[in-house]
C-alpha cells in the first residue's frame, strides 16, 4: 500500500513544481513612456512572445491600442530567442528606428501565421492593459501574412475592433453570407499596389467589395507599383493614421 501512496505524493509534487513555473499574469506596461520593450513568450502571463510600445502621453490620458502582426519572413520564430526577428519590418522596424505613435503598439510572433488562432493573445492584452486603453479604440493591422492574420481575426470577432487595416492581405476572400451587421460596425482601409505578384490584388478588391455590401466605413488604397511592399507607403502616411485614430466603436 506505501508505493501507491508514493506515487500520488510523487504526483502532487511535480504538478506543483509545474504549476509554480507556469508564468501569472502581469497587468499594466512592462516599459516606460516612449519604450518598446521586448516580452518573451510564456513570461508574464502571455501566450506569445511581443514586442510592447508604449505611447508618450501622460498618464491621465486613454490611448488606443494597436494589435501589428507583421509579414511571413518576420512574423515567425518561437517567441524568445528569435524574437528580435519582428524588428525588421512593418510598425516594429519604424519604432525601433525612433519613430513615436500616440497609441499602444502591440507587436507579436507567431509559429504558424496560417492557423493559429491569435485570439488567446488579444484576450491576454485586453486584459494585461485594461484600464490603460480607449476600450472603443481597438485596432488591427497587418502587412501581407500579417494582413492574412488580421482579416482572419476580425472575421471571428468583428465585436472587438473599432477598425482594421489590411496591407497586401494573404487572406482568402470571405464566403458568400460569412459577414454579418457586426462586420459592418468596423471601419476598414485596404492598401495593395496593383502590379503586386507575390499576393495578387484581387484578395483586397473582394474583401473590400464584400465589406460594401454589408456597409460602414469603406477605403481601399491601390497604388500603380509592381512592389508587395506597400506597408512603408501606408504607415508613412499621415492621413492614414488621421483615419485610424478617428475611428471608434462608440460612433456610427
Amino acid at each position: 500500500m506505501r508505493f501507491p501512496a508514493l506515487l500520488i505524493c510523487a504526483v502532487v509534487l511535480l504538478c506543483g513544481c509545474q504549476s509554480e513555473v507556469e508564468s501569472k499574469l502581469v497587468t499594466g506596461f512592462h516599459g516606460s513612456a516612449g519604450k518598446h520593450s521586448a516580452i518573451t513568450k510564456q513570461s508574464q502571463g502571455n501566450p506569445f512572445g511581443y514586442y510592447e510600445y508604449v505611447p508618450l502621453l501622460d498618464s491621465h490620458t486613454q490611448p488606443p491600442i494597436i494589435f501589428y502582426w507583421n509579414g511571413a519572413n518576420a512574423i515567425k520564430g518561437n517567441g524568445t530567442t528569435e524574437i528580435n526577428r519582428l524588428l525588421s519590418q512593418g510598425l516594429p522596424q519604424f519604432i525601433n528606428e525612433g519613430k513615436h505613435y500616440p497609441a499602444i503598439i502591440l507587436s507579436a510572433m507567431l509559429s504558424d501565421w496560417q492557423t493559429q488562432d491569435v485570439s488567446p493573445f488579444v484576450e491576454y492584452a485586453l486584459t494585461r492593459y485594461q484600464g490603460l486603453y480607449d476600450p472603443n479604440r481597438i485596432y488591427m493591422t497587418g502587412f501581407s501574412a500579417g494582413g492574412g492574420v488580421t482579416l482572419r481575426y476580425f472575421k471571428d470577432h468583428p465585436e472587438k475592433l473599432a477598425a482594421i487595416i489590411p496591407i497586401a492581405p494573404a487572406a482568402h476572400p470571405p464566403k458568400e453570407d460569412e459577414l454579418t451587421p457586426d462586420h459592418g460596425q468596423v471601419a476598414s482601409w485596404f492598401f495593395h499596389n496593383s502590379g503586386d505578384m507575390k499576393v495578387e490584388i484581387w484578395r483586397s478588391n473582394q474583401w473590400h467589395h464584400a465589406l460594401k455590401s454589408v456597409g460602414g466605413e469603406r477605403r481601399i488604397t491601390r497604388p500603380d507599383l509592381d512592389s508587395h511592399y506597400a506597408w512603408q507607403a501606408a504607415y508613412n502616411s499621415q492621413d492614414t493614421w488621421n483615419w485610424l485614430f478617428a475611428q471608434s466603436k462608440n460612433e456610427p
